[in-house]
């Protein structure tokens, strides 16, 4: 999924992030969602918020802990839908953190096909964990597409 993320901006001092995604309608991932119409399923505009929420509420713990903690998905508060979003579509994402808290965060995110809609609302609850041995590789991986997402963003 971080490949549909085209920009990633986070503004620690506003507990707010923004990101821009590009959806295809090619992906092989979508392939039965729907066969002639396609339509981005809502579980994966769930995950493209979940996306955003993660980077902002490890930077704020780190900012304020100085350490170290990774985001998951943890729960899905709650979510609305007010419109099914045809593909391709190039959507705006934006997430505020509402409370973060050394094991979890709470995240409030909006994605929208334009600037003046939201076609999905959710709340979301990250927690945050301690790196594990052997994530090497993966934390790595995942500083650099966080580096080249946040490369994107034009001052």
């Amino acid at each position: 999924m971080f490949e549909w993320l085209q920009t990633l901006a986070i503004d620690a001092a506003e507990a707010k992030a923004s990101a821009g995604a590009r959806v295809p309608a090619d992906h092989p991932f979508l392939g039965d969602h729907f066969a002639g119409v396609p339509i981005l399923p809502g579980s994966l505009q769930i995950e493209l918020c979940a996306q955003v929420a993660g980077p902002l509420v490890e930077e704020l713990a780190a900012r304020r802990d100085g350490g170290e903690r990774w985001a998951f998905l943890g729960l899905v508060r709650n979510a609305t839908f007010r419109a099914p979003i045809a593909l391709p579509a190039d959507l705006g994402i934006v997430a505020s953190a509402i409370r973060v808290e050394r094991d979890s965060a709470v995240v409030q995110a909006t994605l929208s096909r334009a600037i003046d809609s939201a076609d999905c609302r959710v709340e979301l609850v990250m927690m945050l964990r301690p790196p594990e041995r052997g994530w090497e590789d993966a934390i790595r991986a995942y500083r650099a597409r966080i580096a080249a997402l946040k490369a994107r963003v034009r001052p």
